[in-house]
């Protein structure tokens, strides 16, 4: 894997399971622990940078000054999840457009388009930190933040 030659380029090359457990047990790390490292979002891999939606998301918010760019994140580690429960929105009833509400009254933020309410569970909720996500986990099927208070 090209992620693994940012950790570990000068242990040799992974191309089998055999060359990975080998880099492991040069690094004296478990494979676990080997794919929980964060990735970096100035990673650049053969085939360009490595971004999905939440990525891009973190990315827009960070250029629009929702998020802070001077708070040490990598959006690489944010799921859609993350980005929704982040303490960035205004959902104060007040706050909500009047179409919004509207249109669905029983949602304390704008649902723009779609036939279906999307309700999500912590909009909201957990404030921006460094390091956010780089140390935190999620076990199916309630994908709780792990451990507490991460």
């Amino acid at each position: 894997s090209q992620r693994l030659k940012y950790y570990y380029g000068g242990l040799g090359p992974v191309g089998s399971m055999a060359e990975l457990w080998d880099v492991c047990n040069r690094a004296n790390i478990t494979i676990r622990q080997l794919w929980s490292l964060p990735e970096r979002d100035s990673w650049v891999y053969s085939d360009g940078p490595s971004r999905v939606c939440s990525v891009f998301a973190v990315d827009m918010l960070r250029a629009a000054g929702a998020i802070d760019g001077a708070i040490d994140i990598q959006a690489t580690e944010f799921t859609p999840r993350d980005l929704y429960m982040l303490d960035i929105y205004d959902v104060r009833p007040e706050a909500l457009p009047a179409v919004c509400a509207k249109r669905d009254p029983s949602l304390r933020w704008c649902h723009l388009c779609g036939h279906y309410q999307v309700d999500p569970p912590g909009v909201s909720s957990v404030p921006l930190y460094p390091r956010m996500n780089e140390r935190c986990g999620a076990l199916p099927l309630g994908y709780e933040r792990l451990p507490e208070g991460c």
